[in-house]
C-alpha cells in the first residue's frame, strides 16, 4: 500500500476545506443554543424554573452603590490638658508609737483598726517602781529644803561658809529635778496617742516587756483625715509645663495643678484634690519627678468610702487648658502598623483619604489631636470597612458623642483603638453591601 503524503495536496485539501469546517461548527452552536432554549421552556412548562420575566433584573448587572458612612465634623474647643499618671495614695502623717518608760505591758486600752484620738490613752505600763521612785524623789525634795532652811540661818548668823550654802542650795535643785523625773516616769506609764488618726494592730501583747527607745514599735497611727498621692511624671512631661504654646495657661512643675483619681475597680472618688509639693531633685534612674497631691478625706473614721494609705490609683492631672483645641471621638483614630495614629477624611468632592494625625493622649473617651486636623474636616466614624483610598461615599453626619470624663467614658464603655493596616495594603472595597447581593 502506497502511505499517503502530506505536501502541497495537503495543504490545498487543508485551505479548500477550511470554509465548510466553519460553516459546520457553527451550525452545531446554532442547533445547540436552539436545544438550550427548548430546554429552557420545558423547564418553564414544568415548573422548575422562572421565566426571565419573573426572574427580575440580573443582579450581576446593577451598578455598584455608593457607600453610606458617618462622619463628625471637627470643630475647636477649649481642652482641658490631662496627664492620666499611676499613683499611690500615702498617710498625710505618721506616728510609731514607742515606750519612754521600760516595764511590762499591763494593759492594751484601744480596738486594733478603730480610729483613736490625741492624748487618748493606748497602752497602760506597770507603773509601781516608778511611783515608788517618786515617793522617794519627793522625800528628798523636803529634806533638802529643810536643810536649807537650816544653813540661811546660819548663814545670818555668820556660823557657816559660802560653800555650805552652794553645796545646800544645788542639792536641793537636783532632789526637785529629781522629782520632776519622777512624775514623768509615772505620767509615761500611761501611753497615749500622740495624734489623731486610724491606729493599726498592736505589735505588744500584755504581759510584754518593753524598753525605752526599743527598735520595735508598740504600734503605729496614721493621720488620714486628709491624704497624699504620690505621682512619678517623667522629666519630658513636667518640662513642657514650662513652654505654653498658643495661649496655653499652664501650672509649672504641676504646682496647684488640679488632680481627679480612680480606684482599681474602677469607680471614681468624688473629690477633686490639688497637687502641694514637688520633690528639688529628679530621679536619675527612672527620669521622673515625684509630685505629691493632698485630697481630703473625709470619711477617715468610719471608712465609707475613704481612702487608705498605699492604695494603687489612676490620677487625672489636669495642668493648664488649650483655648483652641481639638477632640475626636476614640471611633476616628485608626493606628497603621508602625503604631502612627491617623484618621480617614471626607473632602469636598466626597473621597475618602486617610491623613496622618498627632495624637498623644486622650481625655476621657476622646482623642487630643495636636496637629494634622482644622476646624470643618470631616472624619469617618462609622461605615470604615466600607472605603479606601479616594474612594467616593455618601457621608452623614454621625450622632456620635465625645466623652471628656473618664467617669462617662468608664459607663460608655468605649472600645479600644483598633489598629488598622494601611490602605495600599487593604483589599479592595466590595461595590456592594452583603444584603444587596442577596
Amino acid at each position: 500500500m502506497q502511505a499517503f503524503r502530506f505536501g502541497a495536496v495537503g495543504r490545498r485539501f487543508s485551505s479548500a476545506s477550511r470554509l465548510p469546517i466553519c460553516a459546520v461548527a457553527v451550525c452545531s452552536a446554532l442547533v445547540a443554543f436552539s436545544g438550550c432554549e427548548q430546554l429552557d421552556s420545558t423547564l418553564v412548562k414544568l415548573g422548575l424554573k422562572k421565566s426571565s420575566a419573573e426572574a427580575g433584573p440580573d443582579v450581576r448587572s446593577a451598578e455598584p452603590k455608593i457607600p453610606q458612612i458617618g462622619v463628625y465634623t471637627v470643630k475647636t474647643e477649649a481642652v482641658p490638658l490631662t496627664l492620666e499618671l499611676p499613683g499611690r495614695t500615702a498617710a498625710f502623717n505618721v506616728a510609731e508609737v514607742r515606750p519612754q518608760v521600760s516595764g511590762l505591758v499591763k494593759e492594751r486600752k484601744f480596738e486594733e483598726g478603730s480610729a483613736v484620738e490625741k492624748d487618748q490613752q493606748l497602752y497602760q505600763i506597770d507603773e509601781d517602781i516608778y511611783v515608788q521612785n517618786l515617793a522617794k524623789a519627793e522625800a528628798q525634795v523636803v529634806l533638802w529644803t529643810k536643810q536649807e532652811e537650816r544653813v540661811r540661818k546660819l548663814v545670818e548668823g555668820n556660823a557657816t561658809s559660802q560653800q555650805n550654802v552652794d553645796t545646800t542650795d544645788s542639792s536641793l535643785a537636783n532632789a526637785k529635778a529629781d522629782l520632776e523625773l519622777a512624775k514623768l516616769n509615772v505620767k509615761y506609764c500611761r501611753v497615749e496617742a500622740p495624734i489623731s488618726g486610724r491606729v493599726g494592730f498592736s505589735k505588744v501583747t500584755e504581759g510584754a516587756l518593753v524598753t525605752t527607745g526599743q527598735g520595735v514599735a508598740m504600734t503605729t497611727i496614721q493621720q488620714i483625715d486628709k491624704i497624699y498621692v504620690d505621682l512619678k511624671p517623667s522629666v519630658a512631661s513636667a518640662l513642657a509645663t514650662l513652654h505654653p504654646q498658643d495661649g496655653e495657661t499652664l501650672c509649672p512643675y504641676f504646682q496647684g495643678a488640679k488632680v481627679e483619681i480612680e480606684l482599681e475597680d474602677g469607680t471614681r472618688y468624688p473629690l477633686t484634690g490639688t497637687v502641694e509639693r514637688v520633690d528639688n531633685s529628679v530621679e536619675a534612674s527612672v527620669g521622673t519627678v515625684a509630685v505629691r497631691a493632698v485630697f481630703d478625706n473625709p470619711n477617715w473614721k468610719d471608712l465609707n468610702g475613704a481612702l487608705l494609705p498605699g492604695m494603687f490609683v489612676r490620677a487625672f492631672v489636669t495642668y493648664g487648658e488649650r483655648p483652641n483645641g481639638i477632640l475626636i471621638p476614640q471611633q476616628g483614630l485608626f493606628r497603621n502598623a508602625k503604631g502612627e495614629p491617623y484618621v480617614w477624611v471626607v473632602d469636598a468632592a466626597n473621597k475618602t483619604t486617610q491623613r496622618p494625625i498627632v495624637s498623644e493622649r486622650t481625655l476621657g473617651g476622646a482623642a487630643v489631636v495636636d496637629s494634622g486636623l482644622q476646624a470643618g474636616d470631616r472624619i469617618v466614624v462609622e461605615g470604615v470597612q466600607f472605603i479606601s483610598q479616594d474612594a467616593e461615599v455618601a457621608p452623614t453626619e454621625a450622632s456620635v458623642p465625645v466623652i471628656r470624663d473618664f467617669e462617662q467614658a468608664a459607663s460608655a464603655a468605649v472600645a479600644p483603638v483598633q489598629a488598622e493596616a494601611p490602605a495600599a495594603e487593604a483589599a479592595p472595597v466590595q461595590a456592594e453591601a452583603p444584603a444587596q447581593a442577596e
